[in-house]
């Protein structure tokens, strides 16, 4: 009886702990990086980069740009939520995952925030 009982607890404790674990990992804030730091080891990680959009795009799911800061740009895509409106010009905070198509780095957007 105690062993089932202890087994349970065992079982609730460590199904806590790792959606405790994975609670920060997701909330966890990250750095700002710019956008020359992003290197191939970095496909893949969440990251945080500042910029200007240069270029848009509008598809019926997808929105296309490109962002830009003082030491490089980069494409990123932001899949069509809600009714967020980003034009060229405008100066934005992006995360999103980094990822690489067709040999090329772009950013997946999760997170976006006027400036």
């Amino acid at each position: 009886m105690k062993e089932k009982l202890f087994l349970e607890m065992s079982i609730i404790i460590s199904l806590l702990g790792i959606l405790f674990i994975l609670f920060l990992v997701e909330n966890t804030e990250l750095p700002f990086t710019k956008i020359a730091d992003l290197k191939n080891k970095d496909v893949d990680e969440r990251v945080k980069i500042q910029g200007r959009i240069i270029s848009i795009k509008e598809t019926t799911k997808v929105i296309l740009f490109t962002i830009k800061d003082e030491t490089g740009e980069i494409p990123a895509i932001l899949f069509k939520e809600g009714n967020l409106e980003i034009k060229k010009g405008q100066d934005l905070e992006i995360e999103g995952r980094l990822t690489e198509y067709v040999g090329k780095k772009e950013i997946v957007v999760s997170k976006i925030t006027q400036i």
